[in-house]
């Protein structure tokens, strides 16, 4: 998220079932961090798969599911996302699409470290 987003309060460790995380984020390393809560509803590390739901930065409802299918030749990253912002949910899901593009890459060469 380089660039794109700064967080305060990240645990660290392994994620867990149950996890509920408040921290404070920062967007483009400039804007004031605003406080951001996420809770980890759902997590199963042996099939790579999780569902958050979300709040905070004028967010009412974020729910992300990402899964991992795995393929003959590889695996496929899906992520899934609801956005209910009122009237900035437009604009909000236009920053997911543009935020998740981009660090999709490098989520991508973290999985193929993973299992090499």
């Amino acid at each position: 998220m380089r660039g794109l987003l700064s967080f305060e309060g990240l645990p660290e460790g392994w994620l867990h079932e149950g996890q509920v995380v408040d921290v404070k984020v920062s967007m483009f390393r400039g804007l004031p961090a605003q406080p951001y809560r996420m809770e980890l509803i759902a997590f199963d590390p042996k099939n790579l798969t999780f569902t958050s739901k979300e709040v905070g930065m004028g967010v009412k409802h974020w729910q992300h599911r990402l899964r991992i299918v795995p393929h003959a030749n590889g695996a496929e990253l899906i992520d899934e996302i609801e956005i209910e912002a009122g009237w900035r949910t437009g604009m909000i899901a236009a920053w997911a699409r543009f935020m998740y593009a981009r660090r999709h890459g490098p989520r991508v060469r973290m999985l193929a470290d993973r299992s090499a």
